[in-house]
């Protein structure tokens, strides 16, 4: 995302959060390598979707998750826990 890649990840973990539930990137389900195979599929042959993504990713992380944001994010969790 930082990096403006489109993504492509299995829905695990955090991931939905971390692409802004799909806007960001392609979820996937996991165990389904069909999924994943008409993903990569359709993202290597479709141009809007891999830029809508790569765009998308990078603003997305740059509002949420640079290392300024998340020092923010934490000395304010630590103020509230205080």
């Amino acid at each position: 995302l930082s990096h403006s890649c489109p993504v492509l990840a299995t829905d695990c973990g955090g991931i939905r959060e971390l692409l802004d539930n799909g806007k960001s990137g392609k979820i996937i389900p996991i165990n389904d390598l069909s999924a994943l195979r008409d993903s990569m599929f359709e993202l290597a042959t479709n141009h809007e979707l891999r830029n809508s993504y790569a765009i998308n990713g990078n603003h997305y992380f740059r509002k949420n998750f640079t290392l300024e944001k998340m020092g923010d994010n934490l000395v304010r969790i630590l103020k509230i826990s205080a």
